[in-house]
């Protein structure tokens, strides 16, 4: 990973205004600026884009100060390709991981379904983590012996991790899952083959037991077939006897039912020839009902003509009737309202309206009133330009008493330092040495000075004490005649309005008392002429003579109602005379019906009679059979039962041969299976032990260490003139198991005082082990991949070394410009910056920091 732009906004002490730093091109550079300015914050910038990692704790700590937000932007190359990486993180929203990847249309999105998914993709482009990366390329400051003081244990998983054997952990432990499916698998399919091979040890016996079964089943069919032959013949004579006895039977029951229709049609005759006989009688006094209903029908048209009368009649007094009412209330209303109308003209118009003159004068005494108040008012905005000039002088004087304040503190900093600085003090003006008089002179004067400034406080201070004294009493006055004055005007311009709303009552209570004058002595000749309800008294005029030209009388009209009573008896005659006309010939031809069918009733009730002689021989016969055929029916019954138990009994032995059958093919087929499993699973079992940490991980890491050991040993003695080596152990004697070694890595350091351990160095000399160590880790990782050491961070460091130390630190990072293709070295030491060609420069200016490259 090479950082090419780097863009923070809000991290740590970097606002949102910082232009993007530019790394492209550089391959050493010194990152430079005073501590605390945020020179370490660059670097936490990269890794937090990277990783979402940085020295500080939480997303919160890293957000500058006052802030909600922060984003760090960073582009870099890698693996010959450009990404660019956007993290983001709100206080409330959380976080967001963006990233991208040049093409030819500029930087497209690859970021993942989810945070996780994207950092996963970061961590394969850069081929390490965050703490593979702080273990090797990054000496984070204060943790440059990140590496040397991590267990044994610990430094070989970080080695792992550099040199790629994560991927030998999986595989590993895919080799462990394969070999625990295929032992699972196995000694599944073992314990299903010898079940199976149990099972089918019972093939013989029961191919002994199916061919017994097929004998008794032929036998059986036999004689079940004569049966069922022999039970059908006779079911067959059974049930002819059923039907003619049946039909016998069915003669039976229709014998009372042909009685009875002979009575039926019996009664039927006899109902026909009484009403032959009625129908001849009223035919006979035919004259005597016509003339009685030509009466009838004279009355009831005059009846007619009468009720159509009375109708009208009745409508005619209905209207009449409302036409009188509707007129008397017409008068009442016209009198209701006269009577309204004085009385609210004597009781409300009249003595409102000689009120005026009195409301006029009261009005005049409040318009006085007011004008008084104005007046007042005036002078009270005289006295508030009084009280604003007060103030003015308050505040200056408040400002003259913070300067007085001011120039006297200043004036004893100066007598202070003065007296601290007696023997070297130099006048201010032309930089001369004072000596003692002239310190003794200058102090003099500096002591005048502040006597006079504390009188003149102390003078402006009582002047202020009685100014704001006369402002506060001032203040009260103006406002309790103000608040007097406003309520005065309030009361006044309340009353005002009340006077003018009663006066404007009283003007349109005159005007409207005139109005009701005229509207009552135009009521008084409505009245009193009848205009009124016109349209109603022509109607009632017209309706009156209509009831008078109708000519109709209640007293005719109840006489005649009386006489047609008497008539109403020739009504049902004529009915009956006529039904009778027409009734006669089909009457006639339904008796002549009704003696044809008793005569057919009579001769079919004697042939049923005749056809029952036989029905006592058939009933003989069939309770001989039926005993026959309930014997043979149960004795089919229980050989058809006999029979499925045979059918059910081969088909379970059929299906157990079958399945037997089948189980013998699946043992084969798993037979095979198992082997061929046992043979992967021996494999997988072979690759676990072979991937493991004794196995391929562990020739790794010895093939590695030398290389380690050697370039860090070189590094190391080049900074410290042979004087130091490094030497790292992968194994060691178990003490509780002779013969046995345990897996480590040790770290043994030798000087010219012989071996000791790495705590007992010195901060400078563990710098340069620890360094060594770090440099020999990026270039071993390197190597493996390759290609050229990318970047190379070191934070800090170089002020636990001496002069000559320095040197050769720096003497060391010179030889490795061609190593790494980006060198850059945190550090605040004025001596060290020209060492290097680039320069990035920090500064902090208001408590936000700035980079530029010089």
């Amino acid at each position: 990973m090479i950082p090419l732009k780097l863009t923070l906004q809000n991290f740590l002490s970097y606002r949102d205004d910082n232009p993007t730093l530019d790394l492209s091109g550089i391959r050493v550079a010194c990152l430079c600026g005073n501590n605390g300015h945020g020179k370490s914050a660059l670097l936490d910038g990269i890794t937090w884009a990277l990783w979402g990692k940085a020295r500080g704790g939480s997303h919160a700590d890293l957000v500058h100060h006052g802030r909600s937000n922060m984003q760090v932007d960073l582009e870099f190359n890698a693996a010959g390709s450009l990404y660019r990486v956007s993290r983001r993180y709100h206080t409330s929203r959380g976080s967001d991981l963006q990233l991208q990847l040049k093409g030819s249309d500029g930087f497209l999105p690859v970021t993942g379904n989810s945070i996780r998914h994207s950092q996963a993709k970061i961590d394969r482009i850069i081929g390490m983590d965050y703490d593979t990366f702080i273990n090797s390329a990054f000496l984070i400051q204060g943790r440059a012996d990140e590496f040397t003081n991590k267990t044994p244990a610990e430094r070989k998983e970080v080695l792992g991790k550099i040199i790629g054997l994560d991927r030998f952990n999986e595989l590993q432990q895919r080799s462990r899952d394969k070999a625990r499916q295929r032992r699972e698998r196995g000694d599944f399919l073992e314990g299903e083959i010898e079940y199976k091979r149990k099972e089918t040890a019972a093939k013989p016996q029961l191919q002994q037991e199916l061919e017994a079964v097929a004998r008794d089943l032929n036998d059986l069919s036999d004689d079940l077939d004569e049966k069922i032959c022999q039970a059908s013949e006779l079911r067959l004579e059974i049930q002819d006897l059923e039907r003619r006895i049946s039909e016998a039977e069915e003669v039976r029951r229709l014998i009372p039912r042909l009685k009875s229709e002979i009575s039926h049609y019996e009664t039927e005759a006899r109902q026909h020839s009484s009403h032959i006989e009625t129908y001849q009688d009223l035919i006979n006094r035919q004259p005597s009902i016509q003339k009685g209903y030509s009466q009838y029908q004279h009355t009831l048209d005059e009846i007619n003509r009468l009720n159509a009368a009375r109708t009208r009649f009745d409508e005619l007094t209905q209207l009449a009737n409302s036409l009188h009412q509707t007129i008397a209330r017409a008068r009442a209303r016209l009198e209701e309202q006269h009577r309204s109308h004085q009385h609210r003209l004597e009781s409300e118009l009249k003595p409102a309206a000689q009120k005026a003159p009195e409301i006029q004068r009261r009005l005049s005494e409040t318009a006085t009133i007011l004008e008084t108040i104005s007046t007042e008012e005036k002078t009270l905005h005289q006295e508030s330009k009084d009280l604003q000039h007060l103030s003015s002088q308050a505040h200056a004087l408040t400002d003259s008493l913070s300067r007085l304040e001011s120039e006297g503190r200043n004036l004893r900093n100066k007598l202070d330092l003065l007296n601290a600085s007696h023997q070297d003090a130099r006048c201010p003006l032309c930089d001369a040495t004072l000596g003692d008089e002239g310190c003794h002179r200058l102090a003099k004067t500096y002591e005048a000075e502040i006597r006079q400034k504390r009188n003149e406080y102390t003078h402006s201070q009582q002047t202020l004490k009685d100014l704001k004294s006369r402002e506060q009493s001032l203040t009260r006055r103006l406002r309790d005649r103000q608040n007097s004055l406003q309520r005065r005007r309030q009361q006044a311009q309340r009353q005002s309005a009340i006077l003018e709303r009663e006066l404007e009552d009283s003007r349109r209570a005159q005007a409207e008392s005139e109005n009701l004058q005229k509207e009552l002595l135009r009521l008084d000749a409505t009245i009193k002429n009848n205009n009124f309800a016109s349209h109603e008294q022509t109607r009632l005029t017209d309706a009156q003579a209509s009831l008078q030209a109708l000519n109709y009388s209640p007293q005719d009209h109840s006489k005649l109602d009386r006489k047609l009573q008497q008539l109403q008896s020739f009504q049902l005659l004529h009915q009956q005379l006529s039904q009778a006309q027409n009734d006669l010939p089909q009457e006639k031809a339904s008796l002549a019906q009704a003696h044809q069918a008793l005569c057919e009733r009579r001769n079919h009730l004697s042939q049923m009679q005749n056809s029952l002689a036989s029905l006592d021989s058939d009933q003989a016969r069939l309770a001989q059979s039926r005993p026959r055929l309930s014997r043979l029916t149960s004795r089919v019954a229980d050989l058809e039962s006999r029979q499925k138990g045979f059918l059910a009994q081969k088909g379970r032995l059929q299906g157990s041969l079958q399945r037997l059958e089948d189980l013998e093919r699946q043992i084969t087929r798993q037979t095979r299976e198992l082997n061929h499993i046992r043979e992967e699973q021996a494999i997988y079992e072979e690759l676990r032990v072979a991937f493991g940490r004794e196995g391929v991980q562990a020739l790794l890491i010895d093939t590695i260490l030398p290389q380690i050991e050697d370039e860090a040993n070189r590094l190391l003695g080049r900074m410290t003139e042979g004087r130091m080596t490094v030497r790292l152990e992968t194994q060691r004697p178990l003490r509780s198991q002779k013969g046995r070694l345990a897996e480590t890595l040790q770290i043994t350091v030798s000087d010219e005082l012989g071996h000791r351990p790495y705590e007992m160095f010195s901060g400078g000399e563990a710098f340069r082990i620890n360094l060594a160590l770090r440099i020999a880790l990026s270039k071993v990782l390197a190597n493996r991949s390759g290609a050229p050491l990318p970047t190379l961070f070191i934070d800090e460091g170089f002020g636990t070394q001496d002069s000559a130390g320095r040197e050769q630190i720096l003497d060391v990072l010179g030889t490795l410009e061609h190593d790494f293709q980006c060198i850059i070295v945190i550090t605040h030491l004025e001596d060290l910056k020209d060492y290097f060609p680039v320069r990035i420069e920090v500064q902090k200016r208001d408590g936000a920091s700035t980079a530029r490259i010089t």
